[in-house]
């Protein structure tokens, strides 16, 4: 019985510390993203910061490859599509509407698959509904379960969003990728598969793995204000490759 803790901060520790478990793993003192999460752990391990976070996940679990049986998941669409997943709950990991409206224009133009677009909260409901108003011809995804999205990301396309755990997903199912990374390092969280934009920093601080403003910062901007001028050929260099 071992509990794995793989977010390292003050929630997950809550979380760890009512469970009943005699293992309690995560990560070391040099390497937790908060000191809060240390409490209750009582096996630490040491990773590298600058590894890929999937390294770094794998490494707390022991695990050297991840394997994915594909014979025993069923795709639950019938196309071949670009998922498009928008939402975050901090502002500074959010693109602005305006922005999503040329990318997924812009999609729409250079390839002939549908495009998909998920939300998990009512918010991000809106949006999708927002975005649907005003650029025809995209598919509001059902509210699906995490197996569900599963299923349907094995035989996508490509993945495109913000830094999230669908992101992931999609990578570890070797989907390719395309990531919008703001108070996160793109160097340590893009997937080895995938390309990514980072954004800026309005108030230049520095971070090797997250900012440490990331819940507290009162601007947000770090998407805000996205350069499009080669952009949107290196998003279309991610799906020409998965052809």
């Amino acid at each position: 019985d071992t509990v794995y803790d793989l977010q390292g901060n003050l929630k997950s520790a809550l979380v760890t510390a009512f469970l009943k478990s005699k293992n309690k793993v995560g990560f070391s003192y040099a390497s937790i993203p908060e000191k809060w999460g240390l409490f209750p752990l009582n096996k630490f391990i040491h990773v590298d910061l600058h590894l890929p976070i999937v390294e770094q996940y794998l490494l707390i679990l022991g695990i050297n490859q991840f394997n994915c049986d594909e014979d025993k998941m069923t795709p639950s669409v019938d196309k071949k599509g670009i998922y498009i997943t928008i939402g975050s709950r901090w502002e500074n990991k959010k693109v602005s509407l305006s922005d999503w409206i040329m990318i997924l224009k812009f999609l729409k133009e250079k390839n002939k698959e549908p495009i998909y677009l998920l939300y998990f909260s009512s918010d991000e409901e809106k949006q999708v509904d927002k975005l649907i108003s005003l650029e025809p011809n995209l598919i509001k995804f059902p509210k699906a379960s995490f197996l569900e999205i599963q299923k349907a990301f094995i035989q996508a396309k490509g993945v495109i969003g913000v830094d999230s755990g669908l992101i992931h997903l999609a990578s570890l199912l070797d989907v390719k990728t395309f990531t919008f990374f703001g108070p996160s390092s793109a160097k340590v969280y893009q997937p080895s598969n995938g390309k990514s934009y980072q954004g800026c920093c309005s108030e230049k601080i520095k971070f090797i793995k997250r900012c440490p403003y990331l819940r507290t910062c009162p601007h947000g901007a770090c998407l805000k204000k996205i350069e499009m001028k080669g952009l949107l050929d290196s998003i279309q260099t991610v799906f020409n490759k998965a052809e």
